[in-house]
């Protein structure tokens, strides 16, 4: 990060403003970063927002949710003047050429993709689109493929024969929730899906000084690239778990087997973890998205149909360990360290916690919750946990231990390695940890007296 930093500061310093305008509807996840980053690279942006709270926020650089750095690139790209959040959406299709599309997607219950607000983007950007201004717009939100033509094909519609002059690309984001703001200014790749070779150079003229290759595809080569790329993510993750399960029978330690595993290039340790199971709004949805386009395609998804049974048993298994760990749950309180999906975000979307929690209600559990950064997000979501007196929700880390019998870890915060466990241990009654992520240091903690449990390690030899 200490190369990136000093890389946007040099070009604010410059001052390298670049003579383009760009336009983005939605400020969402991806529509915010995505903006504020663009906004870094010199080009003036228009941001259309329609929830007036949320607009409200950002005009005073207030992010409406948590991603490290953020804030301070957010507050200075508005101090810069080439940032600004509009609930216009017709000033930014007659003032931009380009228009970035970062609406919602979420999944129906089908487990399709929900296209509610790409058409009513495609409406808006038909309603005023001039008639002989070309327009090239750029949908960045996860999409079934096919989806750009698609788009292209509903402007028309609603253009009812007006003379149109539009050019509809793909362009999907790989942002980390955690690490987005790095992952903008350094991608892996940047993926250009096109189905007009004649806008190559206009797109390539925005991403011309990433320090990453360009690969021009067709834009359903492009949706797809995105669909598979997480699903081959969530592939990796519940393989993983699945090797970790048979290293507890065998009594092996997992974290020895993935090293000797991800230490091959061709696999790499990246996203080999072990742990309770992915979450997120994007591994699950785009999981069940790839599944339900291939039985749409009649072809036979059993590779991503085992993914997901994989993850939806990871809770089973974690709960299996708690009542083994404490033979009787009911009337027992146990904290749970992890409330958002991972580290690095207050998203607790198909977050494990949020399957955890009942399950351990049901057993007759107090639980007592804590988060770094997703309290707020869980009380606002479930506010049916802030008045049940069976479960408390604290801010406080060492206050969440007090006469527990158990933590349960969640969530792999770097917060969690820096506590005080001699304190910790003489605040709980029984002193025993279940480390769902296995980011703690087990000969650590083992010599303040703890009985530690890890995923991927048979409970005799942990």
């Amino acid at each position: 990060m200490v190369l990136l930093k000093e890389k946007l500061e040099e070009l604010e310093y410059k001052g390298e403003k670049k003579d383009i305008k760009i336009g983005i509807i939605g400020a969402g996840y991806v529509g915010l970063v995505t903006s504020v980053g663009l906004s870094y690279k010199g080009y003036d942006v228009l941001v259309f927002e329609k929830n007036k709270e949320k607009l409200s926020l950002l005009k005073k650089g207030i992010s409406p949710f948590y991603e490290p750095d953020l804030h301070r690139f957010l507050t200075s790209a508005l101090n810069s003047g080439r940032l600004k959040f509009i609930d216009e959406v017709s000033q930014i299709i007659k003032e931009c050429k380009y228009i970035y599309i970062c609406v919602g997607t979420p999944i129906k219950e089908d487990q399709t993709y929900d296209m509610f607000f790409l058409d009513l983007a495609a409406k808006e950007i038909a309603n005023h689109l001039p008639t002989n201004e070309r327009k090239i717009i750029i949908i960045k939100s996860t999409v079934p493929p096919g989806t750009a033509r698609w788009f292209q094909k509903i402007i028309y519609r609603y253009r009812r024969g007006k003379k149109t002059n539009i050019e509809v690309a793909s362009i999907p984001e790989f942002l980390r929730e955690g690490n987005a703001i790095y992952d903008f200014f350094n991608p892996n790749r940047i993926i250009i899906g096109i189905d007009n070779k004649e806008i190559v150079d206009d797109l390539r003229q925005i991403y011309h000084d990433f320090p990453s290759p360009i690969i021009i595809v067709s834009t359903i080569e492009a949706e797809l690239i995105k669909l598979a790329s997480n699903t081959f993510l969530a592939t990796k993750i519940s393989f993983i778990n699945s090797i970790s399960d048979i290293c507890e029978q065998l009594g092996c330690d997992i974290e020895n087997v993935r090293m000797g595993i991800g230490l091959d290039h061709r696999i790499g340790l990246d996203f080999l973890k072990p742990g309770i199971g992915f979450g997120g709004s994007c591994l699950p949805k785009d999981l069940n998205a790839i599944i339900s386009l291939f039985k749409e395609k009649q072809i036979d998804p059993v590779l991503f149909e085992a993914v997901k049974k994989i993850n939806n048993d990871r809770i089973n298994l974690l709960l299996n360990k708690i009542k083994k760990a404490l033979w009787n749950v009911k009337g027992k309180n146990i904290t749970i360290w992890g409330i958002s999906f991972k580290a690095g975000t207050d998203d607790i979307r198909e977050s494990p916690t949020l399957k955890l929690i009942p399950m351990l209600l049901k057993e007759g559990a107090n639980l007592i919750l804590y988060d770094p950064k997703a309290t707020n997000n869980f009380k606002n979501q479930y506010p049916q946990y802030s008045v049940n007196t069976s479960i408390k929700i604290t801010e406080n880390i060492y206050e969440s231990v007090v006469n527990s019998n158990l933590i349960v870890i969640t969530n792999d915060w770097e917060d969690y390695k820096k506590v005080n466990f001699s304190k910790i241990y003489e605040l709980m009654e029984t002193p025993i940890i279940i480390d769902g992520r296995n980011i703690l240091d087990h000969a650590l903690i083992s010599e303040h007296g703890f009985e530690y449990y890890r995923i991927g390690v048979n409970h005799e030899s942990s």
